[in-house]
């Protein structure tokens, strides 16, 4: 009996000392068998373990495939709108420019036409948004918003540059008319002070007042299209050569009649009307169709100051997606 008791203890003490001691188990029979035991049961694991890890990479790749393929579905359709961005941005860039408006021509219609459509998509990617977060629907949202706004301001400022282009068009005629007619005047004046033709210095007085009163009508032409652009002093200067012209006329006509009093006195008339003219025409800038340009400048500095942040932040989006599609 007590040697049975000892066998027990010694088998007792033994498993402690296998178990506290961390003896291999291949040293005995009990870890033989505890092995048997064991190493199928990890290979099994290590399987089950291996097989949620290809799935759940399986699933980050299927995500990031179903993100790209919203992602250039949305692009492609935003890409056809960028056209009509493009052409806007073209036109209003730099300084105002005729020929570069008159060529990226864009009208209310196009651009309409191109905050629908980024409202559609706006509108897709509230559907896409319901059902996933990912980063790339800020990226979409941030694109299509950031157009809207450069349609918006780009719009209202080549506006402003269609009316002020006229306008400057306007005063660069306006002002080569009044600067032809005045080197007619001259020439009249030469013929009739050198007594070289009569006829032909009338009708260069004549030809002059046609001019002037051409040049008078578009500046007319200017005030109405809303420019805020005094030219007062301009039409003060264009009213008093006609009246030289006239003057130089009426002179012209006595000179013909053989009125002695009345040639002295058109002719006085004529010369008091031109000196005036040339006083006004100190206090008024040589080309007027500058002050157009200045105007429309400040006309135009606050939306352009906020078109160029909002195109900057466009541009940065943009890049941001080209990065996360190439990921």
């Amino acid at each position: 009996m007590n040697r049975n008791l000892e066998k027990i203890f010694k088998d007792i003490d033994k498993s402690k000392r296998l178990i506290i001691s961390g003896e291999d188990w291949s040293d005995n029979d009990n870890s033989s068998q505890l092995k048997k035991r064991f190493l199928p049961k990890f290979i099994i694991f290590l399987i089950l373990l291996l097989v949620v890890i290809l799935i759940l990479l399986n699933s980050i790749n299927s995500n990031k495939s179903q993100d790209n393929g919203d992602t250039l579905y949305l692009f492609e359709k935003i890409s056809k709108v960028d056209s009509t961005i493009i052409k806007l941005d073209n036109a209003i860039s730099g300084t105002i420019d005729a020929d570069r408006i008159k060529y990226y021509n864009t009208s209310d219609d196009e651009v309409n036409k191109a905050k629908v459509e980024l409202n559609k998509i706006n509108e897709n990617i509230d559907l896409l948004e319901n059902n996933n977060h990912s980063i790339y629907i800020t990226y979409a949202r941030q694109a299509v918003d950031t157009r809207l706004q450069m349609l918006e301001y780009g719009n209202a400022i080549y506006k402003t540059a269609c009316v002020a282009i006229n306008a400057v068009e306007a005063t660069e005629d306006f002002w080569n008319l009044a600067l032809q007619a005045d080197n007619l005047l001259k020439e009249a004046d030469d013929c009739l002070s050198n007594n070289i033709n009569i006829n032909e210095a009338t009708n260069k007085s004549l030809y002059a007042k046609s001019l002037l009163n051409s040049s008078k009508e578009k500046i007319k032409v200017i005030n109405a299209a809303g420019i805020k652009f005094d030219l007062s002093d301009y039409e003060l200067y264009i009213n008093t050569k006609i009246d030289a012209a006239q003057h130089c006329i009426a002179m012209c006509n006595a000179i013909n009649n053989l009125d002695v009093d009345g040639t002295q006195n058109e002719s006085r008339m004529y010369f008091e009307k031109d000196n005036l003219a040339i006083q006004y025409a100190k206090t008024i800038v040589s080309v007027p169709a500058q002050l157009i340009r200045t105007r429309y400048d400040l006309d135009v500095k606050d939306d352009v100051d906020i078109y160029k942040t909002v195109r900057k932040d466009c541009a940065a989006n943009d890049a941001l997606i080209r990065n996360y599609l190439n990921n």
